[in-house]
């Protein structure tokens, strides 16, 4: 009964009751995302993340229509490099709003629901999420704030995990057709 009761709250008042965002976290959100974009080739940053994801979560890879054996071997590479690469710049997008978090909300939350639709349930973007936040770490290399990156990051994802379950339980109880 609870979980229903959270559905019918609007995100933003069901984010209220987390851990909110700072603006330290803001900060440390803005400057690590440069980080990990300046200087970097994306092709290679993308295609590196999402192998890592194959490689530690195989059974995920049903959602990709581009690592079936139906496409050559060109035409799987030109695919999972195109989707690797829109899925770091609509990330670095939602990153980009955090200072106006019901954009940043927003952004969200069509994350959540396009990624819904194609089955993927709130535990497999958990995995997705945790290799996310492993790879990006290791990518900035900054030891010295370490801490305070993967404290901001786990509010973002958290933020982003608790929208993705919302939406995943409103696709099961009111299902929009429109949407």
């Amino acid at each position: 009964m609870g979980a229903a009761c959270d559905c019918q709250m609007s995100a933003e008042d069901t984010l209220r009751k987390r851990e909110s965002i700072t603006l330290k976290d803001t900060s440390c959100l803005l400057s690590s995302w440069k980080n990990f974009t300046d200087d970097a080739d994306m092709k290679i940053l993308s295609l590196r993340f999402f192998n890592l994801v194959l490689e530690t979560h195989p059974e995920v890879s049903k959602y990709f229509e581009f690592t079936g054996s139906h496409y050559s071997s060109s035409q799987r590479d030109l695919k999972m490099k195109t989707h690797t690469l829109i899925v770091l710049h609509r990330l670095g997008t939602i990153v980009g709003q955090v200072e106006n978090p019901p954009i940043m909300i927003g952004l969200m939350e069509k994350l959540a629901k396009s990624h819904v639709k194609k089955g993927i349930t709130h535990d497999e973007m958990e995995k997705f999420t945790a290799v996310f936040m492993t790879f990006f770490v290791e990518q900035i290399n900054k030891p010295h704030l370490q801490a305070e990156m993967t404290d901001s990051w786990s509010k973002f994802v958290g933020t982003l995990l608790k929208i993705y379950k919302m939406v995943e339980e409103e696709k099961g109880i009111f299902a929009n057709p429109n949407d």
